[in-house]
């Protein structure tokens, strides 16, 4: 699994700062506990920013690859920009994607900004953390640069399209300006979208031309580079992001499930019902129910299995089904067939308080008198046995 840091410069208007970057690295093994610490080689940005920005113009894009050998849910990276007091009001940065804009566009030419990036996970018992400085250095030019324009017509004008989109959709026009005749504009980072020129050589469709699945990948990093005489002259990274659509039903592991359910067992060993949806936050939000049976009862958030009246241990096994239903817009459900055998069993034999009694009695007692109770112990319980003499019940 390789370990890889891309930054990128934004600016609609590039300037030829100078780059300097190491690997990053941010490896984390993740085993029963969130204990590795964190492998991190010292990381350096460097980017030259023009002074006529505008406002929320994006300086770069810092994407770290996450390497876990075992991803858990509750583990994802989250980004943190931290820098003087002084300028902390001028950068901010997108915590999910690692895009670090402007906030204030009064940016003083010739000024050089020091920022430490923190990119911090969420893993247990506390987080770890990797850090990278940035160095966004302002600069002022009359000379005139090529223009890069893209409008997005997506639902909201921003990168993001949803998985299902279909071959031929138009997702963005890209305008190109002030570029030498012979330039020529090219993108890498996607093979489900096609670049088209229109009649108008500085116009350019990007349309979908493949299929996209945001369970195998839910995010690209789209690169637009425009070169002359074998040269680049721009460069425009951006971060496109995949959205869900709930295409996946629930899914349990096997077709047939059979639990035990041990009725002496304490309220915290039950049996339980999973299934899994490879779909995202509330296309995944999986709810239980259950048919065929009133002697059970599920959890509809957890799939517990709870008894829910009294039942013959004799009768054998329980059938019945489960169904697993996601919180898309429209659901979809699976079923699964259950058999549940129900027993009472206790882990612990009985066992008399005493290895040896002995008890006297007089030779003028009355028959049934009471000579000896017995007092064992059964696990979690006591049972009282009193002693059966034929000859005094006689």
């Amino acid at each position: 699994m390789g370990n890889e840091a891309n930054a990128r410069q934004l600016d609609h208007h590039p300037m030829h700062g100078v780059l300097k970057m190491s690997e990053f690295i941010n490896a984390l093994q993740v085993g029963e506990h969130h204990q590795q610490q964190t492998i991190q080689a010292y990381t350096e940005y460097r980017f030259a920013y023009r002074i006529c920005a505008s406002q929320l113009r994006p300086v770069a894009l810092l994407q770290i690859t996450y390497v876990l050998e075992a991803i858990s849910s509750a583990t994802r990276p989250t980004i943190i920009l931290q820098n003087r007091p002084d300028v902390a009001s001028l950068f901010t940065i997108d915590p999910q994607t690692g895009v670090v804009r402007t906030v204030e566009s009064n940016l003083e030419p010739g000024s050089t900004h020091e920022l430490l990036v923190i990119a911090s996970d969420q893993g247990l018992p506390q987080p770890l953390e990797s850090t990278a400085f940035l160095s966004v250095t302002v600069e002022k030019s009359n000379e005139l640069r090529p223009q890069f324009d893209i409008v997005w017509l997506t639902d909201n004008g921003t990168p993001q399209i949803y998985e299902n989109l279909t071959i031929g959709y138009v997702l963005a026009r890209i305008s190109v300006r002030d570029a030498k005749y012979d330039s020529e504009l090219s993108m890498s980072g996607c093979e489900s979208i096609c670049m088209k020129q229109t009649d108008s050589s500085n116009v350019y469709l990007l349309i979908v031309c493949g299929v996209f699945d945001r369970e195998l990948k839910n995010s690209y990093n789209l690169l637009f580079l425009l070169s002359s005489d074998d040269k680049v002259i721009l460069e425009h990274p951006v971060h496109l992001e995949i959205l869900d659509v709930n295409d996946n039903p629930p899914r349990f592991e096997h077709s047939l499930i059979r639990v035990t359910f041990n009725r002496s067992a304490d309220q915290f060993d039950v049996p339980r019902i999973v299934a899994t949806d490879a779909d995202h936050e509330g296309n995944a939000r999986i709810r239980y129910s259950i048919l065929d049976t009133n002697v059970f009862s599920i959890e509809p958030d957890t799939g517990i299995l709870r008894l829910q009246k009294e039942f013959d241990c004799s009768a054998g096994e329980v059938r019945f089904r489960v169904v697993a239903e996601d919180g898309g817009k429209p659901p979809l459900m699976s079923i699964v067939d259950v058999i549940a055998d129900v027993i009472e069993s206790n882990a612990w034999p009985p066992v008399f308080t005493k290895p040896l009694y002995e008890v006297s009695v007089k030779e003028d007692a009355e028959p049934g008198t009471c000579l000896l109770k017995y007092l064992v112990s059964a696990g979690l319980h006591w049972i009282n046995l009193y002693p059966f003499d034929p000859y005094l019940d006689n």
